[in-house]
């Protein structure tokens, strides 16, 4: 019988905080202990990272495939795993795919890939975000408001799925609807057009629980009047990140009054989530913690799907990655696998 691998030799953050001189046994797919080096059994099998930091499986609530190759005409939920594989690489372990449609037939297709895809067991699939909008999203461009049989397909989409993120216009949703999504279990988002504080509160009240950008608006959270009580998240986006549009540095002060602040993944940059924590770090002045927590623990929790993506637990998914001491990506492993 395989002994269990202990990885150690790096400072540790597990999701919450940032430990020194531990060790991370995996064992399979799973983690089974995260312990002192100095307390490890005999029955190991050592792996030193030699210095830099182990962390979670980043989680991107906003995967985006800009081939459009990923909902196909026909479900097919082997363009998902190609996709996961491809996100993998770049240290994202658990992905929201997300399609960008106001339209049932693609909505259908996407929700049947994604159902496919988790049923099949394809590694990384955590659920699906939808973006409902005219594709591709374009300036201006107006959403349709929703329908009964708008809101009927994505209440029946939650209960098919393990994690569903809606991301919502202001001109699309009223708060009965915005009330009868969340109630169905999905992750409502506000997006584009939200720059009435009293329609923005009244949302917040329904249920809605995040902010997040427009892919055409550079600003990280194209709302105005967002509550200073902490009730709701922000999602900032790792191309605003890396390009310092509008300045991250007052866009993080006024989401962390908002609430918690995330990172997710955007067309313009990929899902290189690795480069945005780095920045807010080495370029933001954020602590390692601070900033690994915005792309692990946080949007795990986020979605519904902290039972077993973005932390470091026993029980959990061994989904961990390696950052140099100079914060760059060095290795991925994917259910105890490396990538």
């Amino acid at each position: 019988m395989d002994m269990p691998t202990a990885f150690l030799g790096a400072a540790i953050f597990d999701g919450r905080s940032l430990l020194l001189d531990h060790a991370l046994l995996v064992e399979g797919q799973d983690i089974i202990d995260l312990m002192p080096a100095g307390e490890l059994p005999l029955e190991v099998e050592p792996f030193d990272l030699g210095g830099g930091t182990l962390a979670p499986g980043f989680v991107d609530l906003r995967a985006v495939d800009d081939t459009g190759a990923v909902f196909g005409a026909t479900p097919d939920g082997e363009s998902l795993r190609r996709f996961a594989d491809a996100r993998a690489r770049s240290g994202v372990t658990a992905i929201l795919p997300t399609l960008v449609s106001d339209r049932p037939a693609s909505i259908g297709r996407a929700v049947a890939t994604a159902e496919m895809a988790v049923a099949n067991g394809v590694p990384g699939i955590a659920g699906l975000h939808i973006v409902f909008a005219p594709a591709p999203p374009q300036s201006g461009a107006r959403s349709k408001p929703m329908t009964a049989a708008d809101l009927d397909q994505l209440c029946a989409a939650a209960a098919a799925l393990p994690a569903l993120m809606l991301t919502v216009a202001h001109e699309s949703v009223t708060p009965g609807e915005v009330a009868a999504l969340s109630g169905a279990g999905i992750l409502v988002s506000l997006g584009r057009g939200w720059t009435d504080a009293a329609a923005l509160r009244a949302a917040v009240a329904a249920g809605a629980r995040c902010v997040t950008p427009s892919f055409d608006v550079d600003d990280p959270a194209d709302a105005c009047g967002v509550p200073d009580d902490g009730a709701i998240a922000t999602g900032l986006s790792a191309g605003s990140v890396l390009a310092d549009h509008c300045g991250v540095a007052a866009a993080l002060t006024a989401g962390h009054r908002a609430g918690p602040v995330f990172l997710l993944g955007d067309v313009s940059a990929g899902s290189d989530l690795a480069d945005a924590a780095r920045d807010l770090i080495y370029e933001h002045g954020l602590r390692p913690a601070e900033a690994l927590t915005m792309v692990t623990s946080l949007p795990a929790a986020l979605a519904g799907v902290g039972a077993r993506h973005g932390r470091l637990a026993t029980g959990r998914m061994a989904d961990f990655l390696h950052l140099d001491a100079s914060g760059r990506l060095n290795a991925v492993w994917r259910g105890g696998v490396p990538v």
